[in-house]
């Protein structure tokens, strides 16, 4: 959703060009191979400003201007879970020994605290993933004021309209996405719910990922 929101307004996008989910990296890059090599992003310095990249790093108080995106991390799991599932062929992984496994790029509750406990970052926006359901329109506007590109309400209204769940999964439907190699059964655009963790975790698995994250998430309101 972020990225769809974020695409269907980019400021050279012209409405000739497809933008998919394999096509949306050209517009928005994700540079976390670069970042976590220390690599240039040369590459990219032809791009008209303000550039956006994806990019999972924790703090880093180098980063110019950072949009940083927390959600409940059982819908955090739950999603990864299936992420895994959807790249990787023969996954056996259950979702309790994921839980209680390490994560990439580290855990949930030493992300989410290096930027937001203390929040130490001068030029951060925080963002809950659960606000882009309530108002996509809104967190847009909140977003594109953040980095001081200037809109229509008839653009916001043509992005949200364009990053609705059921047209990006059609979207993937059609185009399909890079990296699919695990079970066919497994989408990219899975679900998009809030709480939707509570369909597929077991009391067990709940108390595991509190057992782990349950101190940030109190902090941050998830518990």
């Amino acid at each position: 959703m972020r990225a769809g929101l974020f695409l269907a307004y980019w400021p050279w996008f012209t409405p000739q060009e497809q933008i998919d989910l394999k096509s949306m990296g050209q517009y928005v890059p994700d540079v976390n191979l670069l970042y976590t090599q220390r690599g240039s992003l040369a590459e990219f310095e032809e791009f008209p400003d303000p550039r956006f990249f994806l990019c999972h790093a924790a703090c880093d108080l180098n980063l110019p201007r950072v949009v940083y995106v927390v959600r409940d991390p059982r819908d955090v799991m739950v999603s990864y879970w299936h992420y895994q599932r959807f790249l990787k062929k023969d996954y056996r992984q259950t979702l309790a020994e994921f839980i209680s496994s390490d994560h990439w790029p580290c855990e949930w509750d030493q992300h989410v605290a290096s930027w937001l406990l203390p929040t130490t970052h001068p030029n951060l926006l925080l963002l809950r993933y659960e606000q882009l359901h309530e108002d996509a329109g809104k967190v847009l506007r909140t977003v594109l004021d953040f980095a001081g590109v200037r809109y229509t309400n008839r653009a916001i209204s043509s992005a949200v309209e364009a990053s609705r769940f059921d047209r990006m999964r059609a979207t993937e439907e059609r185009f399909g996405v890079h990296g699919k190699a695990g079970d066919h059964r497994e989408r990219f655009v899975r679900s998009g719910r809030v709480g939707g963790w509570r369909n597929e975790m077991t009391s067990d698995e709940q108390r595991l990922l509190e057992q782990k994250y349950g101190n940030v998430m109190r902090e941050l309101g998830y518990l």
